[in-house]
């Protein structure tokens, strides 16, 4: 998801907390509505309740997150979207116990609020389902009804919801990480297209089909993130890593740029400040500059923002998906604070297919196979 599409709220317990913009245009309609139907009053309920129950879901994914913190996975950020919440953890948790931990704690947080609020409101009744009460009782109710809602809701075996990942972390007692989880995938997918369907033909509701559909996506993209990191167990950074890689001074010029471009090999070119690298200037890129900027432009000039730094020794599992998500092509590699190459994300799977046959290679010429001895048959 776009950070320009999200606004920085706060931290909390050292979580960073967003917002999505399309949030406050839900914000809008359901103060809008609220207006319509009881006036300024109902506006102003409708955006507290918004606000209340968003406030649930923070719950609900801090329930998450606190969990993973205590096994060490760490938090990139809660994101508030029109259809819920979102963390984002910087792994999957590869352990089962550990995941159903995880997961259980969000839908936990839910059914604590829920017995909360019953203490004060009692039982809803069937009219509490059906009209709503522009009062503060009317609130806590309405609160009582979400939370029981998202609890159970979020129990679903749809993956990549908190029940599918409860079901994966079931599998993965048995099987693999990998099976388990697209076992879960294909339990999820026909489950998600029912809801999708039930939310259209049934209560014409396109924010709880928007949802499933969401889901049903989420799924293949979890999926193949898990393939992904699967593929790369196992691998460093080193093991892909490509040496010796063009460098040139911040204060070179574009002039001296192009010139050493036309006559390497490499596509493209480090910029280096005082041993830091200031910036990547791949070939078609440096080609565009040079028909808009002046030939005695500095590099550094042309580098306003630094690239993501990898370390050599670092598993591979672990960040392959950042780097193929991160809008980026080319990462500096250093070790022992050395720059010693490249890793290009669009060459990933290419550069692990060498690898592996190199190492096949090696194995096999450091392990030959017995050969028979040639004599002649007996008998």
């Amino acid at each position: 998801m776009a950070r320009f599409w999200s606004i920085k709220l706060f931290r909390i317990f050292g979580i960073q907390l967003e917002l999505h913009l399309t949030f406050l245009l839900l914000l809008l309609v359901i103060a809008w509505q609220g207006g319509l139907d009881a006036g300024w009053r109902g506006g102003i309920w409708s955006t507290t309740a918004v606000v209340l129950i968003f406030s649930c879901v923070v719950l609900h994914e801090l329930g998450h997150c606190l969990v993973a913190k205590r096994f060490s996975i760490p938090i990139h950020r809660i994101i508030l979207l029109p259809i819920g919440g979102m963390a984002l953890f910087g792994r999957i948790p590869r352990q089962p116990g550990e995941e159903l931990l995880i997961t259980a704690a969000g839908p936990a947080v839910n059914f604590v609020l829920a017995g909360l609020l019953l203490l004060f409101v009692g039982l809803p009744g069937t009219q509490d389902f059906l009209y709503i009460q522009y009062d503060f009782k009317g609130l806590l109710t309405l609160l009582l009804i979400f939370n029981l809602l998202m609890g159970f809701f979020n129990l679903l075996p749809v993956f990549p919801m908190d029940g599918g990942r409860l079901l994966r972390a079931l599998f993965a007692l048995r099987f693999s990480y990998l099976a388990s989880t697209r076992a879960a995938v294909y339990i999820a997918k026909p489950l998600a297209l029912t809801g999708i369907l039930i939310a259209l033909v049934y209560y014409n509701n396109w924010l709880t089909a928007a949802l499933f559909a969401f889901i049903y996506v989420g799924g293949d993209m979890e999926y193949e993130q898990v393939r992904r990191s699967e593929a790369f167990r196992g691998i460093t950074v080193r093991d892909l890593t490509r040496p010796q890689p063009t460098l040139m001074a911040h204060d070179s010029t574009l002039a001296e740029a192009v010139e050493l471009m036309a006559t390497i090999g490499n596509t493209e070119i480090l910029i280096l400040n005082d041993r830091r690298v200031q910036g990547i200037l791949q070939r078609d890129q440096l080609a565009k500059l040079a028909e808009r900027k002046k030939p005695d432009t500095p590099l550094g000039n042309l580098c306003p923002k630094p690239p993501t730094i990898l370390q050599a020794e670092w598993p591979l599992d672990l960040f392959s998906d950042m780097l193929v998500r991160s809008g980026h092509d080319l990462f500096p590699v250093f070790a022992n604070g050395v720059l010693v190459g490249t890793i290009d994300s669009r060459r990933m799977n290419e550069s692990l297919a060498w690898h592996r046959l190199r190492q096949k290679i090696r194995h096999d010429l450091a392990h030959p196979a017995d050969k028979p001895s040639g004599g002649k048959p007996t008998g």
